[in-house]
């Protein structure tokens, strides 16, 4: 398995993904913008069936302008709890498991978490306008290893 995209996904699924179970049933969901994140939704089915052989099912919301990519594999589900991940809801529970903080790996954990959660907004400083990188992150665990992290990178937030 490589290891680089496993780290990727597991930045993905911290972003904008939950880990549910259920009585009836358990599932991974990653949502997204329906129209904005349409090719993004493509290359994350792509991991899964790279990573794990399966197919995720992709579902549009009606009401919304989101979908989901959901994967009800037992098997897949139990592989990332038994990683570390935590199961929904993330607020004080979200944690980024151990080995993916390695210096190999961070870089495309923090890709995943980005390109989900990230965005570049333009700051006027005095009339300048400033690129930033931000992310907003519910209270939890993953919050302070992210910002160890990006302190350890050199960025300054």
């Amino acid at each position: 398995m490589d290891s680089h995209k496993l780290a990727e996904l597991v930045g993905i699924i911290l972003g904008d993904g939950t880990i549910n179970i259920y009585e009836r049933h358990k599932r991974i969901q990653i949502t997204m913008h329906s129209i904005d994140d349409l090719n993004y939704s493509n290359y994350v089915m792509s991991l899964f069936i790279e990573l794990f052989n399966e197919n995720p099912k992709l579902k549009f919301r009606k009401k919304e302008l989101a979908l989901d990519i959901q994967i009800f594999k037992r098997h897949i589900i139990y592989f990332f709890l038994g990683l570390g991940m935590k199961k929904s809801p993330k607020l004080e529970r979200a944690i980024i498991p151990e080995e993916f903080l390695a210096e190999d790996l961070k870089y495309d954990l923090l890709r995943g978490i980005f390109d989900t959660d990230g965005s570049v907004v333009s700051t006027d400083n005095n009339g300048y306008l400033y690129p930033r990188l931000e992310i907003k992150i519910c209270e939890s665990p993953m919050k302070y290893q992210i910002i160890s992290l990006l302190d350890g990178l050199g960025f300054r937030f």
